[in-house]
């Protein structure tokens, strides 16, 4: 149990990294507050199909047509009778706050009615086969060295795209849900769905602390915790005229409240807790403040100036290492980069004809990537919340997940410097080639220049283009299984192979000659 609201804050700073000798408190200040949880209940009517493999030869299997007869008749059914949801009400009037907040995030169905048919199947609408997971319907994706950027490179023909490997440029596969039939045996669920609008109020009881001390606002993040600590007794339960259950709890209890400043943070921030055990209504969002200039590097190296810099990407990947939220982030982003394209892969992508006019292919391509990228940091956001205990506001990590997703699609841009690298030494290697073998005649010749090219491309692809010193550190931060689907090791390799048999064409050309 915590003594003081100082000292609850203090262990939620430390858990973020943040010492207690960089944080400086205010004067603290109590208020008597009354806290109102009220919830207000929607129901819809929710139709829902699961797709059956088989069924009983004791089911009674309906036409397309009798089970939509089956969804409009109960849909009525259930819109009219008004006592359906009543029971589920009463329940909720025995729960204690908690008990109900829980309730709240739970899919609540009322009524649910069965019927199991054989229709058309929902994904390829009967035509047997849908649009490419992997393309989208397109036939084409980015090309996975240039990621479609203006200009293209030789593997896409300078297009900034290639043909879908898993269509072959067909747009279309074979719908697995029905297997290439056209039609699917469901179950069809019809029933009222309860959905929830649960709110937090905090009202000052002495009218002398109103002005004392700032309006709080509840973080959703910290309703369960005071649910379950605060005294909440149930005060009203009543149906609204709309139809609309609302639910209502009050506590009261003594308010604590505190304002801090972090060295090197420019912004203070307030905190409030509740109750004898300094239940937190707040979390301030102090990482936000801490993690701005990461956030702008990232945003830099991923879109901006330093977007080709290597050197610059290479610290900042090390950077990212040293932290560990973001360590945790870099760990998991191969699982939920597949586990997104999983989860999309039952998307259709649907294009009007002034769409398919105005819209180049790489643009549409590019449109597609970048919804995938958006959903993959999502995923990564809720992770990041999570292991920060949410001292930072849902929004500035989406975006600082989406800069660290756009930075790590783009670690494939390369300097153009590059270019100029593998030129020269080609060039170089070429002409020493050349001249040994011309003037020097000697087996060793042969091999010597050969070991001389595959170690001048390893040293281009080390400290020209430096890629390998990029995988390098990939490599030994143990952060990605799949190093290549992240670095492009094409134009590095095609380079080497174009060195390399250059020379043994100057070799044998010479060999004739001479």
């Amino acid at each position: 149990m915590h003594e003081n609201i100082i000292e609850v804050i203090t262990k939620l700073l430390q858990s973020v990294d943040v010492p207690p000798d960089m944080v400086s408190y205010g004067e603290s200040r109590t208020a008597d507050v009354k806290l109102t949880f009220s919830v207000n209940w929607f129901f819809e009517v929710n139709v829902k199909d699961t797709i059956l493999n088989s069924v009983m030869s004791s089911d009674t299997v309906l036409s397309e047509d009798a089970l939509n007869d089956f969804q409009k008749a109960n849909t009525d059914a259930l819109l009219k009778d008004t006592n359906l949801k009543r029971p589920f009400c009463t329940g909720l009037e025995n729960k204690s706050a908690a008990e109900l907040f829980k309730i709240c995030n739970k899919i609540n169905r009322i009524s649910a009615r069965h019927a199991k048919g054989d229709c058309t199947c929902p994904s390829c609408k009967g035509t047997k086969k849908i649009s490419c997971p992997n393309c989208s319907g397109y036939g084409m994706i980015l090309c996975p060295s240039c990621q479609g950027r203006e200009g293209g490179c030789t593997r896409c023909n300078k297009t900034g795209y290639i043909s879908c490997p898993t269509c072959n440029n067909l747009q279309k596969i074979v719908c697995q849900n029905c297997k290439g039939k056209g039609r699917v045996l469901v179950d069809r669920m019809v029933c009222l769905l309860a959905r929830n609008f649960p709110v937090i109020d905090v009202e000052v009881q002495n009218m002398e602390n109103v002005f004392a001390i700032p309006n709080c606002h509840v973080d959703y993040a910290c309703y369960f915790e005071l649910l379950k600590k605060l005294p909440f007794k149930l005060i009203d339960a009543e149906f609204k005229e709309s139809g609309v259950f609302l639910i209502t709890y009050v506590a009261e209890c003594r308010m604590d409240y505190v304002t801090f400043d972090i060295s090197k943070v420019s912004k203070s921030f307030s905190f409030y807790t509740c109750g004898d055990n300094f239940t937190p209504l707040n979390i301030p969002p102090v990482l936000e403040s801490i993690y701005s200039d990461l956030k702008m590097q990232l945003s830099d190296a991923a879109i901006g100036n330093t977007l080709t810099d290597v050197d610059t990407k290479i610290e900042l990947f090390k950077t990212l290492c040293q932290n560990r939220f973001f360590y945790g982030l870099l760990c998991s982003f191969e699982f939920y980069f597949d586990l997104v394209t999983r989860k999309l892969q039952n998307e259709v992508v649907k294009t009007d004809n002034y769409t398919s006019k105005i819209f180049t292919m790489r643009e549409k391509l590019q449109s597609l990537m970048a919804y995938r990228k958006e959903q993959l940091a999502d995923e990564l956001s809720k992770k990041l919340l999570m292991s920060t205990n949410n001292l930072m506001k849902e929004n500035f990590s989406k975006d600082i997940c989406l800069s660290l997703v756009e930075y790590i699609s783009n670690l494939k841009f390369r300097e153009h410097s590059g270019r100029h690298y593998w030129d020269m030494v080609t060039s170089f290697i070429w002409v020493i080639t050349f001249m040994l073998n011309f003037f020097i005649h000697s087996p060793v010749n042969l091999v010597a220049c050969i070991l001389f090219g595959i170690v001048a491309s390893f040293l281009v692809a080390y400290f020209g283009t430096k890629t390998l010193k990029f995988y390098e550190v990939i490599l030994a931060s143990k952060t990605f299984e799949n190093i290549t689907k992240f670095i492009d090791f094409n134009y590095d390799l095609s380079r080497s192979i174009a060195l390399l048999s250059g020379t043994l064409i100057i070799e044998i050309i010479t060999f004739f000659v001479t």
